[in-house]
Order: structure tokens, then C-alpha cells, then sequence
């Protein structure tokens, strides 16, 4: 039986020891097993240099096996150089290696790894805590592992259950049998736990972009195209997404390819899917087939999406000149332009070439779309960006970013120097003197109260729930309201419970929901469960069955048996969703194999098994 291979990423800021130990891994596992052969620093660090899409990284593949698996290990030297490959989509990576020096902690690189890593679906990390034989204390390893665990939580990862191993890349590279040898052989080994290999594409949900459409008089419409994934067979009914308001199920009569007919057709095959009763105002170019139900949801046609940008230099052939806020380029997304617009984040006028962001973007037409989607950006026939899109608005989003364009803003600016001119007479010696007392300004600065440590605001988050527990509800919400102001996510939820349920606060509905957007927005799936049930009742908002679906399927995508079960609901009565008894039945099926009683009782309703 061939070994599964899985491929992982090694990040970490500069001069954390990835290379170090990149090296040391091939290195051990080359000794213990006898499999692969050992790759020296000097290697690592000289790596060739690789095109993908007219982008120049540089990065260093190792290959490493164990009995069980083959492992592609991925070291980027530089920071820029792993935005790039994640952006690009060069490597799919299917785990992460964190490295993380004991000596500095989490620094502000290996955070911005982390959130794209998340992004673009790297679904697990192993963390390796670095250069461990230079500290002493054992209580700073405590902390740092402790922060690492938090830093985990902040960005989707499970930071409670990860794995963080203690080691020294250095010395477990001078000596063989040390105990530092052992910590590496530890990695290992979670690698093999938590490192799953890819799916097969024979048995992910279907998918296919249409090229190409033919009208045969009499028999009906052929949609040619490259099988991405998956499998479809005769009789089977596809769903057309896509450039239309709405979606529109077709089944396919006949399956053919370079002239052979055919029962069925997998991955890679360039095939034609013949439709009967489809006509020109159902199926174009562009547009995706995909199988009807999938996990964790169908791919859905978008307006607007976020996505994590990267704008090409002018020596990758993109442009000179940054790209400003309300750009208007064309979009190549899977084999088709479209014209669209360019929001930057709030505060935000311009991107540089060589920078990576996370923009809103606004097409003209739906498109069909999932997480994951990568697409070019084009501009007078040169590829000037590359993005990968992470997230979707079902809301109108760019109207507080459109607030920002006219330039009445900027106007009161230059009328502040004013002012100064009447104070310069007589006080000029003094401004002078108070530039020496500037840490006054940081006193009146409320930046402060981001230097509690989150250490402190979950302590105050336990202490809450204690006294949550003996029944002393303003004591506990007094404790929550202090970890919620410094950030903390599920103390932000418990804060808008409180205010929904009037236990220690007086009961305030807006800022019950106020709280709740706040958790829901760091990605807490009970407060996004919570934020889905208030509008989906219109509690303190404008009922929006469209919004309650957008927030129950970020917490049911996060296993939450509430947000399932009310997601299942939408489906079943097409409430802010098409209307679709098979998605109500998996996500009540789902929401019952957590014990969800009402779940069960509806799926009863609903006969649950159902016969196709």
C-alpha cells in the first residue's frame, strides 16, 4: 500500500530555527529508520530559485519518511517569501509547524502567519518551542507556552488540546542521543496524529467549471469541461451556480468524452455533460456545476468576498504605482473575467507593490465561490495581484468605506495649525519644555488598556464564572465587562448574555447585541450562534433571515448544535436561503448526533432517513 503524503509548512519569525530544524528532522528520522537521507543547514539555506505564475520564491523542500508516511517539509527563509506561497496557492500545505523561540515568544511575524495560515485553511499546528537549554526558569516556559496556547484560541486553532513540544533544534543537531533528540522524535510523532493527508479528489463533492456550452436542436444543452473533483455519473443531478439570481438544478442524461460515451466522470476529465430541457438563458460560460450537498456546504454564488491580496512588484510584472482605495480592475476568477471593485480596510488608502492585504471586493455579477477560491487580478493585459478569498458579506459592506472617499475629511486638517499660531507668542518656550513630559499624552491615551495581559483577562473571565456560578451576577459581570474590554472573546459572550437575560446589569438588548458582534466577529461560535438567533427574531435589529444564515453557518461550520439545528430551520422553510429539504435534513442530522433533542424531534417530522 503506498504511503499517504502530506505536506507541512515549518514558520516561525527570523532566526527562530526553522531551517535548524528542518534539518535535524530529516537528520533524525534519516537515522532512526534508514528512509530518507539527511539534508545539511548549508542546503536548506540556498535554495533554488522556483516560478510559479511569474512570481519568483524562494523556499527549500525537504523529504522525509517515516513507516507510515511521506512528509514534504517546506522552510521559507524569508517572511515575504511564505505570503507569497500561501497567496498563490504554489503549495497546498496540509499542517504547520510553528516555531517558536522560548528566549522571545510569540512575535508579530509568527501572528501574521498564523492568520493566514487559518485563512487559506491550513487545518492544523503542531507547535515546537525552540532553544529551550537556554533558559532556566522554568516558570517563563510556562508563560510563553501559555501564550502560545491563547494565540492559538485568537485564530481558530484548538490552543487548549495542540501540541506544544519543548526542544532545542541546535543541540539536537550536536548530539545524536541527547534528550533534545528525543523532543524532535516527539514532533514526529504529533505530525502523524494531527497532520492528516488530503482527501482523494475522487471523493470530494463535485465539481466542474463550464468552458464551454453547445445546443444540440432536440436534445438539449452540452456544458463541456475539466472535472476538478469528484465524481458524476449518469441520471445524477448537478446544481448550476452562478451569473444568475438564482441557482438551478439540471440532471445529466449523458456523459461523453473525445467521442466515447461514458457512465461516469472523475477528476481530470475533460468531458461533456449533456442536459436536457436547459436553454440559453440557463447555462454559460463560467458558471459551476457542483454537487448539490456537500460538507460543510454547497459553494454559493457571491457579490462580495474578503480576500487576502497580494500585489505583484514590477519585477513579477505587476505595477509601479500602489493601488488605491475604489480601484476598479478585472478579476480572473476559475476561467472567466469579471469587472469589480477594490475596498481597502478601514483607515486604508493604498497598497504598495509587494504588499499583502485583506480586501472587500465587490463584483458586478454572482459568482460562484467558496473558501479557498484563488484568482488573479488583471490590468491592461498584465497580472498584477493574486488573491485567495477567506470570507464572504452577505451585507452591504462598503458603505462606511464609501463614507471615506470625498476629501471634506482632510479639510479641517490644515485649519488645526491655526490654533498654534495663537498659542506660539507667548507659550512658545513652553511646548518646548512639555515635549520632555510627552508620556503625559500616553496617561490621557486610552492605547493602555491593550497591555492587559491575557493572562490576567482570563483569570478575571474564571473569577466570573465562579461567581456566575454562586448566584452573584454583578460581581460576575463586573469581572466579565473587564476581560471583554481587554479582548477577551468568551467574556464578551458571557457580558451579552448578561445583558440579555438582566442578571447583574439591567437588561439592554443593544448592548447585549453589541457584545455579541464582538465575539462573533473573533470567530466564537456561541456568540455567532447568539448574533444569528437576534436576527433571525429580530431582537434589537431588523429581522434579516440573510444575516441570521451568514452567522448560524460560521458556528455551525464550527460544530455548535444550536447554530445547526436553526440552520437546518432556514433551509427547511427557505428563510433567507433556497428553500432545501436535504440541507435542513443534514444540518438537523448533525445538530442531533450532539444530543440536540429538538434536532431529533424535527428530523422525525421530517422522516428522517428520507429514500432518494
Amino acid at each position: 500500500m503506498a504511503k499517504k503524503k502530506v505536506t507541512v509548512a515549518v514558520i516561525g519569525h527570523v532566526n527562530s530555527g526553522k531551517t535548524t530544524l528542518t534539518s535535524v528532522i530529516a537528520k533524525v528520522l534519516s537515522r532512526k529508520y534508514g528512509l530518507c537521507s539527511p539534508v545539511s543547514v548549508e542546503t536548506i539555506d540556498n535554495p533554488p530559485v522556483e516560478r510559479a505564475g511569474g512570481l519568483e520564491i524562494r523556499y527549500s523542500m525537504v523529504e522525509c519518511e517515516t513507516p507510515e508516511r511521506h512528509y514534504t517539509l517546506v522552510d521559507c527563509p524569508r517572511h515575504a517569501d511564505w505570503i507569497k506561497i500561501l497567496i498563490s496557492g504554489h503549495i497546498k500545505f496540509d499542517g504547520a509547524i510553528i516555531v517558536v523561540p522560548v528566549t522571545d515568544g510569540m512575535m508579530s511575524q509568527t501572528h501574521e502567519h498564523l492568520l493566514l495560515a487559518h485563512e487559506v485553511g491550513i487545518p492544523h499546528t503542531v507547535v515546537y518551542l525552540n532553544k529551550c537549554d537556554m533558559v532556566d526558569d522554568e516558570e517563563l516556559v510556562e508563560l510563553v507556552e501559555l501564550e502560545i496556547r491563547e494565540t492559538l484560541d485568537s485564530f481558530g486553532y484548538d490552543g487548549d488540546n495542540a501540541d506544544v513540544i519543548l526542544g532545542s533544534a541546535k543541540v539536537a543537531q550536536l548530539v545524536p542521543d541527547g534528550e533534545y533528540t528525543d523532543s524532535v522524535l516527539e514532533l514526529v510523532d504529533a505530525m502523524d496524529r494531527w497532520f492528516s493527508a488530503p482527501m482523494p479528489k475522487s471523493e470530494q463533492p463535485f465539481l466542474m467549471v463550464v468552458e464551454d456550452v453547445l445546443f444540440l436542436t432536440g436534445k438539449g444543452a452540452v456544458a463541456t469541461g475539466k472535472v476538478e473533483r469528484g465524481t458524476a455519473r449518469v441520471g445524477d443531478e448537478v446544481e448550476i451556480i452562478g451569473l444568475r439570481d438564482e441557482n438551478k438544478l439540471a440532471k445529466i442524461t449523458g456523459i461523453q468524452m473525445f467521442g466515447r460515451i461514458l457512465d461516469s466522470a472523475g477528476p481530470g476529465d475533460n468531458v461533456g455533460f449533456l442536459f436536457k430541457g436547459l436553454t440559453r438563458a440557463d447555462i454559460e460560460r463560467g458558471q459551476v456545476l457542483a454537487s448539490p450537498i456537500a460538507e460543510p456546504r454547497p459553494i454559493r454564488a457571491y457579490t462580495q468576498f474578503v480576500a487576502n491580496v497580494y500585489v505583484h512588484t514590477k519585477e513579477e510584472g505587476g505595477r509601479h504605482t500602489p493601488i488605491f482605495n475604489h480601484y476598479r480592475p478585472q478579476f480572473c476568477i476559475w476561467n472567466t473575467f469579471y469587472d469589480g471593485l477594490i475596498y481597502m480596510p478601514e483607515g486604508v488608502e493604498m497598497c504598495l507593490p509587494g504588499d499583502n492585504m485583506a480586501m472587500t471586493i465587490e463584483l458586478l455579477h454572482p459568482v460562484a465561490l467558496e473558501e479557498g477560491t484563488r484568482f488573479t487580478i488583471r490590468e491592461g493585459g498584465f497580472t498584477i495581484g493574486t488573491g485567495v478569498v477567506f470570507d464572504f458579506y452577505d451585507e452591504g459592506v462598503p458603505s462606511a468605506v464609501r463614507a471615506e472617499k470625498p476629501a471634506p475629511q482632510p479639510v479641517p486638517a490644515p485649519e488645526k495649525p491655526a490654533p498654534k499660531a495663537v498659542e506660539t507668542p507667548a507659550p512658545k518656550a513652553e511646548p518646548q519644555k512639555k515635549a520632555e513630559p510627552a508620556p503625559t499624552k500616553a496617561e490621557t491615551d486610552p492605547k493602555p488598556k491593550a497591555k492587559v495581559s491575557w493572562q490576567q483577562a482570563k483569570k478575571w473571565l474564571q473569577e466570573g464564572n465562579e461567581y456566575f456560578d454562586k448566584g452573584d451576577y454583578e460581581k460576575s459581570c463586573e469581572l466579565y465587562r473587564k476581560a471583554a474590554e481587554a479582548g477577551n472573546a468568551e467574556a464578551q459572550n458571557k457580558l451579552g448574555f448578561s445583558y440579555s437575560k438582566g442578571k447583574g446589569v439591567e437588561k439592554n438588548t443593544d448592548e447585549a447585541l453589541n457584545w455579541y458582534t464582538k465575539a462573533a466577529k473573533k470567530g466564537y461560535p456561541a456568540a455567532q450562534n447568539n448574533l444569528g438567533y437576534y436576527y433571525y427574531k429580530g431582537i434589537g435589529v431588523e429581522q434579516d433571515y440573510h444575516k441570521a444564515v451568514h452567522w448560524f453557518e460560521k458556528a455551525a461550520d464550527q460544530g455548535n448544535a444550536s447554530a445547526q439545528e436553526g440552520l437546518g430551520t432556514c433551509y427547511r422553510y427557505g428563510f433567507g436561503t433556497k428553500k432545501d429539504i436535504k440541507m435542513a435534513k443534514y444540518w438537523y442530522k448533525k445538530a442531533a448526533e450532539q444530543g440536540n433533542e429538538s434536532a431529533k424531534e424535527k428530523l422525525k417530522e421530517l422522516k428522517w432517513p428520507w429514500s432518494k
